[in-house]
């Protein structure tokens, strides 16, 4: 197992099923490692220009940089808050976006979504 795929659920839902989602999907991988987080370990003051000047960026987010960094690929499953993807998530990518202005690292990306809702996680890739 040389491949490691970064996985986890764009929620700070403890049942979220958009984590239950990704999850699924990295499992279907074979011989690969697979490494679930839960986003709530991120979880971090809102970004600010002024909290980076104060205090540099947060640790948490130099943490889940170097996460990126060690991954072959990264499969997210975005849960939807009003059509959007989370404030908790966009808070994480404010972040992480400070450092080296590269986000995702040009790594290859599953993007998923579900919603118990009719529309499923539909309204929330018509946005983009």
């Amino acid at each position: 197992m040389n491949d490691s795929i970064l996985t986890f659920g764009a929620s700070l839902s403890r049942n979220s099923i958009n984590a239950q989602l990704a999850r699924y999907a990295a499992n279907q991988l074979v011989d690969v490692n697979v490494n679930f987080i839960d986003l709530n370990y991120f979880d971090m003051s809102i970004y600010s220009i002024y909290r980076e000047n104060d205090s540099g960026i947060h640790p948490h987010a130099v943490e889940f940089k170097k996460l990126i960094r060690e991954s072959n690929a990264i499969i997210i499953s975005f849960a939807e808050h009003n059509g959007s993807y989370t404030a908790a998530f966009k808070n994480l990518m404010d972040w992480i976006s400070r450092i080296e202005g590269k986000l995702w690292e040009s790594k290859p990306m599953l993007l998923l979504s579900t919603s118990p809702g009719g529309r499923g996680g539909a309204t929330h890739y018509n946005q983009r």
